[in-house]
This record gives C-alpha cells, sequence and structure tokens, in this order.
C-alpha cells in the first residue's frame, strides 16, 4: 500500500497535468481504473506499458483513494462501510468491474459512480 501511494504521489508530482480530472463523466475514470487493474495484475515479465498506463494507474489509485479517505474524514453520511484490510487496488477492482455493469451511468460524475459501487460492494449492516 505504501509503496502505491508513493509512486501515485510520485507520478503526480511529476505530472500535474494528471491532478485536474473532467468530472463532467465517468469515462475517463472508468478506463484509467481499467488500465491501473491491468498493470497492477500483470506479472513482472509481462510487464511492458508505456509511461502513460502508469500515469493512469496512479491516477485511478489518487482519485479513489483520496476519495475515500476524504469521504471517511468527512463529518457527512456514507452509504457504504469498506471493511479493514480492504486496499486501493481491490477498491479499484470493485470500481471497474461495476462500472462495466452499468454503462448506464458512465455519463454521471467520477464521484457519483464511485459512491455507487462502493454502496454496492460495501453496504453498511442494517442498524
Amino acid at each position: 500500500m505504501r509503496g502505491t501511494v508513493l509512486i501515485a504521489m510520485t507520478l503526480l508530482v511529476s505530472c500535474p497535468n494528471l491532478a485536474v480530472a473532467d468530472n463532467s463523466h465517468s469515462t475517463d475514470l472508468i478506463e484509467r481504473c481499467r488500465k491501473s487493474a491491468l498493470v497492477v495484475g500483470a506479472s513482472t515479465a509481462t510487464k511492458d506499458f508505456r509511461v502513460t498506463d502508469w500515469q493512469d494507474a496512479a491516477f485511478c489509485s489518487g482519485y479513489i483513494s483520496g476519495f475515500v479517505t476524504g469521504t471517511y474524514w468527512s463529518e457527512g453520511r456514507r452509504d457504504y462501510c469498506i471493511p479493514d484490510g480492504v486496499d486501493t487496488n481491490q477498491l479499484i477492482a470493485i470500481y471497474a468491474s461495476w462500472a462495466d455493469k452499468h454503462p448506464e451511468t458512465w455519463h454521471q460524475p467520477q464521484a457519483v459512480t464511485l459512491i455507487l459501487a462502493l454502496i454496492t460492494g460495501f453496504p453498511c449492516p442494517s442498524k
């Protein structure tokens, strides 16, 4: 986890244009998270990716990690409950999988589709 965050921060500092996202629709984040799953999931022998693939992976990881951390510390209500031990790569996989099953939502803002994926993947226990 620490290594993923370090890579993400290094890429974001060296490529400031990665910090700006088009929040008008989710297709950009979905595509970047698909690439992230490929980059992270590839074996060492097949890690022949372009720099932009790594940048996309860092953007996705940073966006999701930052979003979840920000909502964790906010005072507002959350409709999802992420259990201890879930890492950013698992969150990315859940988001990408959910998005593939719900193309009707791709026009929605990134935060909306991420929240919907998190609610589906990590519903809170009934009180």
